[in-house]
């Protein structure tokens, strides 16, 4: 290598350099994100209790906050009344909406179906030449509960239209194993067909299909995860060798977070509609916060009043650590059996309560700034 060359190569370094240096840290587009998570029993918060699921890891990683209503046993059909319930609750104050469903669908042998039916009709059309009409094939999208397909556009359609603006990420459904719950539920691996003559592929190339079909994310968890309860060697990633190889475990569910970590990297939560002063790609988020490792802040409607909340306090184990008699609010501590993010969801769901939010620390060493609040 002469002078020459190794000159310009040191420049390049140096340039190199330079340039990672100046670079300023990258943000998790999802930090702090207000985020639905609509599902069955693999996030449902009262099935499995004593496990993290992977939005407690979200919500631990990324101070997101997880409104859950994954229900134990649900399909694609009853996500409608998911998204219904998230819609009542929370109205617009959403930021994004993950939907994991598809495995009990083909456990019940919903037929996959068609997208859309065809006919042929007359439209008028103009190309070059004065409109006139014309005999065209015309699809028309199937909205029925009969055809897996078919649940899927009623749901992500009722989706779309509550929430037009959001963010909405769809999941595969995982690998299955055995599931032996007993003489009335015996759930077969997935290397046997199910009712309707299919296996579990079929019902996951579907959901990966509705990307194209809705123009609408959908991450292949069953394949990006790692996850196949198939093989002997992952197996400790699930509940019981014997009796569930169908629902993650914890361990399970920490893989299953650290995949949507780095893929929902790749999606925008905010959009930044309506505003014209600022490029998105100039954007700046929300900081993230310190918290109380177990003390949260709970909200209360004061024509409820404090009574079912008191009540539930009680018999979860929770301690009143403040009362804020003029604001409605009080500021809780966890048992020390439970985790802050499963005993936060469960208030949630207390009667009356209408917000349920982490106990940031702000030290008076921190720089004052001011926080750009975020559409």
């Amino acid at each position: 290598m002469n002078n020459k060359t190794k000159a310009i190569l040191c420049s390049f370094l140096l340039c190199f350099a330079i340039g990672l240096k100046a670079q300023a840290p990258v943000q998790h587009p999802w930090q702090s994100a207000k985020v639905g998570f609509l599902g069955d029993s693999i996030w449902d918060p009262n099935a499995y209790t004593d496990m993290k699921k992977t939005w407690s890891f979200l919500s631990e990683w990324l101070g997101i906050t997880p409104y859950v209503y994954a229900v134990s046993g649900n399909e694609w059909t009853h996500i409608r009344h998911q998204a219904e319930q998230l819609k009542v609750q929370h109205g617009d104050d959403v930021d994004a909406i993950v939907v994991f469903v598809g495995t009990n669908d083909f456990l019940a042998g919903v037929p996959i179906g068609e997208w859309w039916t065809e006919k042929r009709e007359e439209v008028m059309q103009a190309v070059g030449h004065p409109k006139a009409p014309v005999n065209r094939v015309r699809r028309t999208m199937v909205m029925s509960d009969d055809t897996y397909k078919g649940r899927i556009n009623q749901a992500v359609s009722l989706l779309k239209q509550f929430y037009p603006t959001k963010q909405i990420v769809l999941l595969t459904p995982l690998h299955r194993g055995l599931a032996n719950f007993g003489d009335r539920n015996l759930q077969p691996d997935e290397s046997y067909q199910n009712s309707a003559g299919e296996y579990i592929d079929a019902y996951i190339q579907a959901s990966k299909e509705a990307a194209d079909v809705w123009g609408i994310p959908v991450i292949d968890l069953s394949a990006l995860s790692g996850l196949n309860p198939m093989v002997e060697e992952q197996v400790p990633y699930f509940i019981n060798a014997d009796t569930d190889r169908l629902h993650p475990n914890t361990t399970g569910h920490e893989r299953m977070a650290a995949t949507l970590y780095y893929q929902l990297m790749t999606l925008p939560v905010y959009f930044d509609i309506g505003n014209k002063q600022a490029p998105i790609a100039t954007r700046k988020f929300q900081d993230v916060q310190e918290h109380s490792p177990d003390v949260f802040l709970v909200m209360y409607d004061e024509k409820v009043g404090k009574e079912p909340l008191l009540k539930a306090i009680q018999e979860y184990g929770a301690e009143i650590k403040y009362d804020y008699n003029t604001i409605n609010g009080m500021a809780l501590k966890k048992p020390a059996n439970k985790s802050l993010e499963e005993t936060m969801q469960y208030f949630r769901s207390v009667k009356g309560v209408t917000t349920v939010e982490y106990d940031h620390i702000t030290r008076l060493t921190d720089p004052v700034r001011p926080k750009p609040r975020i559409r």
